[in-house]
This record gives C-alpha cells, structure tokens and sequence, in this order.
C-alpha cells in the first residue's frame, strides 16, 4: 500500500535535492544507455514505403525489418 507513496517521495526528494545544488533544469541529461534517435529521414522514409506496401504489418515487423531494435 505504501510503496508506491515511498518511490513518489524518493524522487521528489531527489528533485528538490537537484534543484538545491543549482540543476534547474527539467530535461534529461544524455547517459550511458541511451535510446539511439530513430527517427531519421530516412528510417521515416523506408516505414512510409513498407506499410504502403503492406498496410497489415505490425510494428514489431516494421521495426524489425528496418533495424531498429528495442533493448
């Protein structure tokens, strides 16, 4: 029941702590671990061309077939 409550405050704290040290910020600082950029011209050009092709694929094939992998 009070778990969830606890993980709100930790990172709660966790921003004010932040905010405190001078971080203002709001946006995510890049990390080891990062999701790459996928949207590319020409990954966005490639799913236009598959799905009018084959408007019944799922995601999990288009991003397969275009390399696109979720770790």
């Amino acid at each position: 029941m009070f778990a969830g409550r606890m993980e709100v405050v930790t990172y709660n704290e966790h921003w004010v702590s932040a905010f405190n040290n001078g971080n203002e910020s709001i946006e995510d600082k890049p990390h080891p671990g990062s999701p790459r950029q996928a949207t590319t011209s020409k990954t966005i050009a490639k799913i236009k061309e598959m799905v009018i092709e084959d408007p019944h694929a799922t995601i999990r094939e288009l991003v397969n077939l275009v390399g696109i992998f979720q770790e």
